[in-house]
């Protein structure tokens, strides 16, 4: 019986106790949410060289090295190593403000560098300008990203220091001198180019693909050889197809994920590769044709010495292979000229119902042989489908570069009048014909090429 009474009595000696002590008095939400976002931009603003970050947006992406300075009226001066828009965002001052909503949230207010990346790729990309600020660790400040729905971005601010400030400059001036290669004379519609890296210690050549845009990198393939005789005539050539991100730093193109391969009895493990000077070449991709402008840079390899690393279109291999059961396709809006507009208006016009492009690559029709025709598909307002396709020679292979010999035959599904087949004949020609045609594989997609035409700077996306 006692128990009934224990508890009863430590409540009332609880409330007695309570009314000996003046209840302590709490100041505002307002108040409070005030002293909050005070505290945090005395944080921000504290640092004299700022904070630098070494921003990755989302997984797969490389880094950008930034710098942040905080004034206490607001504004920002941000630094990076982008050369986005012509280094636009190298040096920019900006309007920030702090908030308490969902927590202490910090907001760049004017557009920069960080809302560049946000809006990549139709937003999708997964940049952000808002961060969510999460603790102090040491003089580090850490924050995460208020638009990331999961696995959200965090981000380490770091108080920088003298030697920071003179790395970020070295940063942008490699960037600078890597990004120089984007010059025109390939295919425009992706910031992305194609390096061959020359180890010269090993008679290997490495090919790169760079797209600047994401700091993403794939190592595409290895060749025995430096020239594209010996690479073509050598027969040890691998696919090696290893992504990764990367960034500058300490003067070097840093890899975030190491490549390793073994190519003829050697074994080739690149972390990062120091450019120390480029030159301008000159090569010829079509006769009669002026010849055009490659960079060749000189550095070197950890372990491996010196290399030079050119660009230019040849690549040793390409994903870009025979498939025995889908073809390659593509929209007609894909295809373009010299100035990079789509000329699939003009072909719906001269073919009408026309739909999409495929180009049959080896495939195979159970037949002996297999089949090698590229064309359009039409579709008509009852949605029939019929095929307008012209037939070509199988391709040998030589690397990346491809070169459509037509034979005269024709495989369709409706009786092809006079005026479909010159049409057939003439775009196909524009495209593919006459030339070698050179596929660039892209760093960021393993479905996606571009068949680029250097003759006339014709070009389209083929998508298998």
């Amino acid at each position: 019986m006692l128990k009934k009474y224990i508890y009863p009595l430590l409540f009332l000696a609880f409330i007695s106790a309570c009314d000996d002590d003046e209840p302590e008095t709490l100041a505002s939400v307002e108040v409070r949410s005030a002293e909050a976002i005070q505290a945090l931009e005395t944080e921000l603003t504290t640092p004299s060289n700022g904070w630098i970050l070494q921003y990755t947006p989302t997984d797969g992406a490389g880094f950008f090295n930034v710098l942040l300075n905080f004034d206490a009226e607001g504004k920002v001066n941000i630094k990076t190593d982008a050369m986005f828009s012509d280094g636009e965002y190298f040096d920019q001052t900006i309007s920030y403000r702090i908030d308490n909503a969902q927590g202490l949230e910090l907001i760049l207010e004017t557009y920069g560098f960080f809302h560049y990346l946000f809006e990549k790729d139709q937003s999708t990309f997964g940049g952000e300008f808002e961060f969510l600020y999460d603790s102090k660790d040491g003089e580090n400040l850490i924050f995460g990203s208020l638009s990331d729905a999961s696995d959200r971005t965090v981000l380490v601010f770091k108080p920088a220091t003298d030697d920071d400030i003179t790395a970020i400059e070295n940063s942008r001036d490699l960037a600078e001198l890597l990004e120089a290669s984007i010059d025109g004379t390939g295919s425009s519609l992706v910031e992305s180019v194609s390096f061959q890296v020359i180890l010269e210690s090993q008679n290997v050549s490495v090919f790169f693909v760079f797209d600047f845009d994401t700091r993403s990198l794939k190592v595409l393939s290895a060749s025995e050889g430096v020239t594209e005789d010996e690479i073509l005539a050598s027969s040890n050539n691998i696919l090696v197809n290893h992504t990764t991100g990367y960034g500058y730093s300490d003067g070097s193109i840093l890899l975030e994920e190491p490549v390793a391969f073994t190519l003829g009895g050697q074994q080739v493990i690149i972390s990062s590769i120091a450019l120390t000077s480029v030159s301008q070449e000159s090569v010829a991709y079509c006769d009669g044709e002026e010849a055009s402008e490659i960079y060749s840079y000189k550095g070197t390899v950890l372990g491996s010495g010196n290399v030079t690393a050119k660009t230019g279109l040849f690549m040793g291999s390409t994903n870009f292979q025979p498939m025995l059961d889908n073809p390659f396709s593509t929209d007609i809006a894909y295809f373009y000229n010299e100035n990079s507009e789509s000329i699939g208006d003009s072909i719906l016009a001269d073919i009408p119902d026309a739909y999409a492009f495929q180009l049959y690559y080896g495939y195979d029709i159970g037949d002996t042989d297999l089949f090698y025709a590229m064309g359009i598909v039409l579709l008509d307002a009852d949605n029939n489908v019929d095929f307008l396709l012209r037939e070509f020679e199988p391709i040998e292979n030589e690397g990346n570069k491809l070169t459509f010999n037509f034979t005269g035959e024709y495989f369709t599904t409706k009786d092809m009048t006079a005026e479909q087949e010159a049409a057939i004949n003439k775009y196909t020609d524009l495209i593919f014909g006459g030339t070698s045609i050179y596929v660039i594989d892209l760093a960021f997609r393993d479905d996606l090429f571009i068949l680029y035409n250097p003759c006339n700077k014709y070009e389209t996306l083929m998508f298998n």
